[in-house]
């Protein structure tokens, strides 16, 4: 973890004054740490308790609870509640924490702009901070020698959608004016400006979850919010930054170094779209909506560090929900193909077969016209095929997936993760392509992610 960016608050344990809607005041203790719902202890009776003689009392909910930190912050508590344990006992928990200074109790207050962190955000940003560097590999005996670091700030970009602004900016730290040490550091960040000024739990839901699911997307690996701070103020006039504490937030600064593994690996680039990353998060979470049962399996599937079995499932999974969505069950209506079948039944009882004959073909001829998993895939193969054909072997699907599907959730055998691993890489990269091809995206990143 670095210390850069520097966060103003710190995680831990704070001793508070819990302020009711009702002004009173109870002593209590506010946990802030990394990755949790604020939560915490409220030294006293909630206010209407004071007669309660049974206990754990229900909680009461307020949509915004106020705090005073002995170190001289007041946090608003969102969607807090607080329970009573025991008389002088009771217990708090919150959505989200918003900690600076001068904040109104409103549930409604507004925010015009945020900055914030997901990790891996750097490998879509599509440019990098430092340009060049230049030095000495070592010292002469004597005189002096230069280093430098040219920096290009044109890899900060900006992008507007109506009146939404995104900022893919490098945050500078340098050491000036430091005669012991030269170096210059750089964080990724991201900075979005709105002119609804949507609350802070509408800033989490509507502009940074959806962010850092594209990342994840971009990057095929899970990310964090690495810290979340909102811009505080009123009419025109700026109070400074506040910072959100949920657990969705791990309060983790960071500040990437070279990594030859994972640099210039991902599936875009906000650079190169073809469109406005704005307009990229819109269509990510409108296809999520549309195709659930695909794109939640398939993102787990990918990203989650699963053994080859669940991997594999998974992303089977999700290929069955996307061809479903899009093609329905079957060819035809469930009651058009029963229809058919009762007409085939009795064609074949008045051909004369016998009674035994018959239940077979009554126990075995499908009731509903569903598509088989092998003819799901392959319909699905064939509108990627050109998209993945370099990357992975498509002799495997559907091949053996169908079986090795039955004999894993049925628990009728045991299919080696060896054999598993190159199905469950040509499957995922299906997946992927089709999640590309939906977004109107280029497929010709796939190969950074995806090796035969």
């Amino acid at each position: 973890m670095t210390t850069f960016p520097k966060l103003d608050v710190e995680t831990g344990s704070y001793p508070c004054t819990v302020i009711y809607p009702n002004g009173d005041r109870q002593a209590g203790q506010l946990e802030l740490e990394p990755s949790k719902s604020p939560h915490g202890e409220v030294f006293g009776t909630p206010p209407g308790l004071e007669k309660a003689t049974s206990f754990p009392q229900p909680p009461q909910h307020f949509s915004v609870l106020a705090c005073d930190l002995r170190v001289g912050y007041q946090p608003l508590l969102l969607n807090a509640s607080v329970e009573m344990w025991f008389p002088g006992r009771s217990l708090v928990r919150a959505e989200a924490a918003v900690v600076g200074h001068g904040l109104e109790q409103d549930p409604e207050s507004t925010f015009p702009e945020v900055s914030l962190q997901i990790t891996g955000g750097h490998r879509i940003f599509g440019a990098t901070p430092v340009k060049e560097t230049s030095g000495p590999r070592s010292l002469p005996p004597q005189g002096t020698v230069e280093y430098k670091a040219t920096i290009d700030v044109d890899a900060n970009r900006s992008y507007q959608r109506d009146d939404v602004e995104l900022r893919c900016r490098y945050w500078l730290s340098a050491h000036n004016l430091d005669y012991y040490r030269f170096g210059v550091r750089t964080a990724p960040v991201f900075e979005i400006r709105d002119a609804s000024r949507p609350t802070a739990l509408g800033w989490i839901a509507d502009h940074v979850l959806p962010l850092r699911e594209l990342v994840t997307l971009g990057t095929l690996e899970q990310q964090t919010v690495s810290w979340l701070e909102l811009d505080h103020e009123d009419d025109g006039t700026k109070f400074g930054s506040v910072q959100v504490f949920s657990r969705e937030i791990a309060q983790s600064p960071y500040a990437p170094t070279i990594d030859r593994d994972k640099d210039g690996r991902s599936l875009f680039v906000f650079s190169a779209l073809p469109y406005s990353p704005l307009e990229l998060v819109e269509r990510w979470e409108k296809l999520r909506a549309a195709h659930p049962n695909f794109i939640e399996p398939l993102i787990r599937g990918v990203t989650e560090p699963t053994d080859s079995r669940s991997g594999f499932l998974l992303t089977v999974q999700a290929l069955e929900g996307l061809h479903t969505e899009t093609y329905g069950e079957g060819s035809q209506y469930s009651a058009k193909h029963k229809e058919e079948r009762d007409s085939i039944l009795k064609d074949v009882k008045q051909l004369g077969l016998s009674k035994k004959r018959r239940a077979f073909l009554h126990r075995w001829l499908d009731m509903n016209g569903r598509y088989s998993l092998r003819d799901r895939l392959k319909e699905l193969r064939d509108d990627v095929a050109d998209d993945v054909l370099s990357i992975v072997n498509l002799d495997l699907i559907p091949g053996d997936v169908p079986l090795y599907r039955n004999q894993i959730s049925h628990g009728a055998g045991n299919v080696p993760a060896t054999t598993l691993r190159p199905v469950g890489r040509a499957l995922a990269a299906l997946g992927v392509a089709h999640v590309l091809r939906l977004l109107d995206l280029p497929r010709d990143r796939m190969s950074h992610l995806f090796t035969r």
